[in-house]
């Protein structure tokens, strides 16, 4: 027996769990009280009950195809225990093991069957292809997800755990995890259009150091961990796409220019539910009173 990684976000790789979750749950709802603070108590029954019955794919309950027998739920007092117990342990659990794998072979050739007919065969990924990934199953910044970006990236797949998995190299700031089921991922299809690629704007360099323009301010937020200022904004650079990064959220006091005004007076017109600096100085204003 070997132990098999499913990824994240993919129902269909582990279908036994996912059946095994949508039955608790269907349990759960029938027995469970009206405030739904004794679900905790109904596990074991439900656990027992569940063990305990016949699954379509084997014909069998989980306890007798684990155990070799069923639990005796009735009481017998001229029941002959000694034998009993006998003639359960005596069943051969390999032949038993044999006709379980057999049912639920059938059983999983039989829903692969159905499940395979509308689907198209996956994109041929390598090691090395760029893949772009899929935002459905990925929290971002943004305020509603239907306008957000449906992919981000592309980046590099480094690795294939399994036939229909692949792990990927994310950046510093992408915390999640990097292996991704193929149905998650699009390949990154190369410009037909010759030299239509947007360049990146020269490099600024000012006082022998490296310099970047600001073109907007995207977002605010309060950070209690900073001291001399607590405001941040979130900022595009000019010919740069929007990103996540660490470096993208920049203190408030390097706004103190005339530009840097303009561009907080335009962004707070925009966003005037947003933390600002009047909010703040308000919160201040009530921590010393």
């Amino acid at each position: 027996m070997c132990l098999h990684f499913t990824s994240g976000h993919h129902p269909s790789a582990n279908g036994q769990v996912e059946w095994f979750n949508s039955t608790l749950k269907q349990f759960l709802q029938i027995y469970c009280n009206y405030k739904q603070d004794n679900w905790s108590n109904l596990l074991p029954l439900a656990e027992f009950t569940y063990n305990n019955a016949p699954h379509a794919s084997t014909g069998v309950s989980p306890f007798f195809a684990t155990h070799g027998y069923d639990p005796l739920i009735a009481v017998y007092p001229d029941a002959e225990v000694t034998d009993l117990c006998a003639k359960h342990f005596t069943i051969n659990f390999n032949e038993v093991h044999k006709f379980l794998c057999g049912h639920m072979q059938d059983a999983q050739d039989s829903m692969a069957q159905y499940a395979n007919q509308d689907r198209m065969e996956s994109p041929p990924f390598q090691v090395g292809d760029q893949a772009y990934i899929c935002t459905d199953n990925i929290w971002t910044n943004r305020t509603a997800c239907k306008l957000a970006e449906k992919k981000i990236s592309p980046f590099p797949i480094i690795s294939q755990p399994s036939a229909m998995s692949f792990m990927l190299c994310l950046s510093s700031t992408i915390h999640i995890h990097p292996v991704f089921h193929v149905l998650q991922l699009e390949p990154e299809h190369p410009n037909t259009f010759a030299n239509c690629e947007q360049p990146l704007p020269p490099l600024l360099i000012v006082d022998s150091q490296l310099e970047y323009l600001i073109e907007c301010i995207i977002d605010s937020k309060y950070n209690r961990v900073h001291q001399k200022c607590q405001l941040l904004y979130h900022v595009k650079w000019v010919g740069y796409p929007i990103s996540n990064n660490p470096s993208d959220w920049i203190l408030a006091d390097v706004f103190d220019d005339a530009l840097g005004q303009l561009l907080m007076e335009a962004y707070h017109n925009q966003q005037p539910q947003k933390p600002g600096p009047e909010v703040l100085f308000k919160d201040w204003e009530k921590h010393m009173l």
